[in-house]
C-alpha cells in the first residue's frame, strides 16, 4: 500500500456515530464515546474466549499520549510515563488481559479501590480465584473473602485497620514480624527497606532461595508470601513486555486512535497466548511447516527454519578487537561446527578455508595470519 493512501484511509478512521455524544454539561456524558464501540467489543470478545487459570493479576497500565486530553496522568515507574491510565485485569501466568477499565478522570465515576475492584473482577467473583495486587487494603481482602476469592499484596502504612504494633514496629534486616486476624495476615519484612504485606492465602512460613550477589551465590531466606507474590504479581508486566514487541507506534493527535491501536495490538497479543495455550508444541511446529509451505521456494531459508547464534568475526590486522555477527543455522549444524573448532575445521564436505591467529592470547596487531587450506569430508 502507497504511503498517501494509508493516511487517506487513516484520516478517515472512525469507530463511533458522533450524533449520539452527549456533551460535558449533562449527567449521561461518556468521555470514552470515541472509543466506547470498540472498547467493548475487545472486553467481550477476551472474556468470552478465554478463562484464566486460579491466579489474577490486576494492575495499572499505560498507554502512552503527550497530547492535550483532560485525562492524561503521569506515572513516573512506567515506560510511558505520560498517557491514559487503564486498571487492567490478567491472567498471571500468561499475561492474557481478560478485562480493563479506561481511567477518564475524577467524578466520572467511583474509582475508589473497592468499588473498582467490584467493576474488574464481576465475572469472576465466588469462583475461587486468587488476587495479586500492587497496594491493597484490608477492606479490599475482607470483601474480596466474603465472595469467596483470595488475595496476595503489598500495603500501604496509612491503610486503616492495620495494627499499630507491626506499623510502628522497627526491624533489622532479614527480620520479619506477623500478626493474624481470622482469615487475613498482616506481615512486615525487611530487606533493603521495609515491606508490608497482606494476605487471606498463606501462613507464617519461611523458605531459603538462591539469589546471585557480587561474592557469588547465596541463601537466603525469604517469607512464602513474598515469593509467590513475585512470581504471580507479573501478568500485566509481562502484557505490556509482549505488546512492547509490536512496532506500530505512530504519532497521532487524536487520543482514541492512540487507545485504538494500543488494543488492537492488545488483541493481537492475546490471540498469540491462545494459539500458544491451545496447541501442543508438535502442533505448533505444524502449522509453522503449513505456513512456510505458502512461501514461495526462493524465499525458504535458514532464516525461517533454523536458529539464530552469535558468531565471532575473526581478528584481521586493520581490526585487532574482533565482534559478532548473527548467524543463522540449525542446531545441528551448530553441533558439528563446535565439534570441528576443536580441530580447526568447519564440518561441511569439500574445500574449507580455516583461518586462525597465532599466539591466541598473547597475539599482538603486529602478529601474522596463517592460511591454511583443508580438503576433508563429512566422516
Amino acid at each position: 500500500m502507497a504511503r498517501n493512501r494509508f493516511k487517506a484511509i487513516l484520516s478517515n478512521l472512525h469507530l463511533n456515530d458522533n450524533s449520539t455524544y452527549i456533551l460535558k454539561s449533562q449527567s449521561e456524558h461518556c468521555p470514552t464515546h470515541k472509543i466506547r464501540p470498540i472498547l467493548d467489543h475487545f472486553l467481550l470478545e477476551s472474556q468470552k474466549t478465554f478463562y484464566p487459570s486460579e491466579n489474577l493479576t490486576i494492575d495499572e497500565g499505560m498507554c502512552g499520549f503527550h497530547g492535550r486530553i483532560v485525562f492524561r496522568v503521569y506515572i513516573k515507574n512506567k515506560p510511558d510515563k505520560y498517557g491514559t491510565k487503564m486498571f487492567i485485569v490478567c491472567n498471571s501466568k500468561t499475561g492474557y488481559v481478560l478485562r480493563l477499565e479506561v481511567y477518564a478522570g475524577k467524578g466520572t465515576q467511583d474509582n475508589s479501590i473497592l468499588p473498582l475492584f467490584e467493576r474488574l473482577l464481576a465475572d469472576y467473583l465466588g469462583k475461587g480465584h486468587t488476587v495479586y495486587r500492587f497496594y491493597s487494603s484490608p477492606a479490599v481482602f475482607d470483601f474480596l473473602w466474603q465472595h469467596k476469592m483470595k488475595a496476595v499484596g503489598t500495603c500501604m502504612t496509612n491503610w486503616k485497620e492495620l495494627p499499630n504494633e507491626i506499623v510502628s514496629k522497627k526491624l533489622k534486616r532479614v527480620e520479619s514480624m506477623s500478626m493474624r486476624r481470622n482469615h487475613q495476615l498482616c506481615l512486615k519484612w525487611k530487606d533493603t527497606r521495609d515491606v508490608l504485606f497482606l494476605s487471606t492465602v498463606h501462613e507464617i512460613t519461611i523458605s531459603d532461595t538462591s539469589v546471585h550477589t557480587k561474592e557469588g551465590i547465596k541463601v537466603k531466606s525469604n517469607p512464602d508470601a513474598i515469593l509467590d507474590y513475585n512470581i504471580y504479581k507479573t501478568g500485566v508486566d509481562r502484557s505490556d513486555q509482549m505488546i512492547s514487541y509490536y512496532a506500530f507506534r505512530r504519532k497521532q493527535m487524536k487520543w482514541w486512535k492512540k487507545l485504538f491501536f494500543h488494543m488492537l495490538i492488545t488483541a493481537a497479543t492475546n490471540a498469540f497466548v491462545l494459539y500458544r495455550e491451545t496447541r501442543t508444541p508438535a502442533q505448533r511446529k505444524s502449522c509453522t511447516n503449513l505456513a512456510l509451505d505458502n512461501v514461495p521456494s526462493e524465499t525458504h531459508s535458514n532464516r525461517l527454519l533454523g536458529r539464530h547464534f552469535a558468531e565471532k568475526i575473526p581478528v584481521t590486522e586493520k581490526k585487532e578487537c574482533p565482534t559478532r555477527v548473527c548467524k543463522v543455522c540449525s542446531e545441528e549444524t551448530k553441533k558439528q561446527e563446535n565439534v570441528a573448532k576443536q580441530v580447526g575445521r568447519k564440518p561441511v564436505g569439500g574445500v574449507q578455508t580455516t583461518m586462525y591467529h597465532s599466539g591466541f592470547q598473547n597475539a599482538s596487531k603486529s602478529s601474522t595470519l596463517k592460511l591454511i587450506t583443508c580438503e576433508f569430508t563429512q566422516n
